[in-house]
């Protein structure tokens, strides 16, 4: 995919959204922002400026810290979750897309969509100490909650990879249906969901 047609791509699939109670923090991408909502009230409490074209969010459990990917900025913002405001901006590859972060809130992980890869942030130095290498067009990622694995939805593959985070290494390559692009898993941990939007359905992995 070019890189001019991948904000058509993330307009549709990848706007984020993810809830650090009592708060959710939605990405627009259209205006470069984050906009936090007071899930008690359905009102909009808070709007911070970000990268360029800002897609996947994550907060730390804690909600300290929001974590989003900017991939038209080549870039990942920080945001402080207490004072609504951009601490650190890490720059990411050649274009981070999807974002996750472990149990224990120490490791980010992001998605590299040109450079097939995932990188990983530790989060107390915010720097990106490690990459993880994939398979092509990496998107939406997902840990689970026992924090042993990590779940990649490699869109140009038709797959998702699975990585075993002890020693870093892939476990199994699963073929999904036709262009996986976002992936979650469940409270068990046994079940990883993946959306593909080629085909227009949902593959449910073991």
């Amino acid at each position: 995919m070019k890189r001019t047609a991948i904000a058509c791509v993330l307009a549709l699939l990848c706007a984020g959204r993810v809830a650090a109670a009592p708060f959710a923090w939605i990405t627009n991408q259209a205006d470069d922002t984050v906009t936090v909502i007071d899930t008690a009230t359905g009102k909009a409490d808070a709007t911070v400026k970000v990268g360029h074209r800002p897609a996947g969010v994550v907060a730390s459990h804690d909600g300290k810290r929001i974590y989003v990917s900017n991939p038209e900025s080549r870039d990942i913002s920080i945001i402080d979750g207490e004072a609504r405001a951009v601490i650190k901006t890490v720059p990411v590859g050649e274009g981070p897309l999807g974002i996750a972060i472990s149990p224990d809130d120490r490791q980010v992980f992001i998605s590299d969509w040109y450079s097939h890869q995932v990188a990983v942030l530790d989060a107390g130095t915010a720097e990106i100490n490690e990459y993880l290498p994939t398979g092509n067009s990496p998107a939406g990622l997902a840990v689970t909650p026992d924090g042993k694995r990590l779940v990649v939805a490699n869109r140009d593959d038709n797959a998702i990879s699975i990585i075993n985070l002890a020693n870093r290494e892939a476990l199994a390559t699963i073929t999904v249906g036709a262009a996986p692009f976002g992936v979650t898993v469940d409270a068990s941990g046994q079940r990883a969901f993946v959306a593909n939007v080629q085909s227009s359905d949902v593959s449910v992995v073991d």
